[in-house]
């Protein structure tokens, strides 16, 4: 739960509001997004703690995903594939920067995810970009080369 309360801290109360009243949990009580910062995290914390297992685990790895893009590999993978760039630069914080694209920009946000674990793992020694399965055949006609090249 440590992490959970981290990643509430963190992450300003509106994008908070956003994100847990997309989400449509039934197992989270009311909450009074307008009050000040710290009389909503403390008992979201609680909340969140209370929540049936399934909606907090689902909580759990969301706010997994969003703190793994949180960091300064993640917010470089952030800023080279979001869509809007004037909603997403002026935010601040990394956490808010994170969540708005989970929310926002779903398919930008995997494709972030993808780019951070590739950026992370070309550089070891099992790393392989071009691995194909043992029996494939690999074309070599300049219309596959062309394609390949593409993408």
């Amino acid at each position: 739960m440590t992490a959970i309360a981290a990643f509430l801290r963190k992450t300003p109360v509106p994008r908070l509001q956003d994100y847990f009243t997309a989400a449509g949990f039934t197992s989270l009580p009311p909450v009074d997004w307008t009050k000040p910062e710290s009389e909503v995290v403390e008992p979201l914390i609680k909340a969140v703690d209370d929540m049936n297992d399934d909606e907090k685990q689902r909580v759990v790895l969301d706010a997994g995903r969003v703190a793994a893009l949180a960091d300064e590999p993640g917010q470089n993978a952030l800023q080279n594939v979001v869509l809007n760039r004037a909603v997403f630069d002026p935010l601040e914080g990394a956490n808010n920067r994170s969540l708005w694209v989970f929310l926002n920009e779903t398919d930008r946000f995997r494709l972030a995810e993808e780019v951070r674990y590739n950026d992370e793992r070309r550089r070891t020694r099992s790393w392989s970009g071009f691995g194909v399965d043992a029996d494939l055949a690999v074309r070599k006609d300049p219309i596959s080369i062309a394609a390949f090249t593409a993408a």
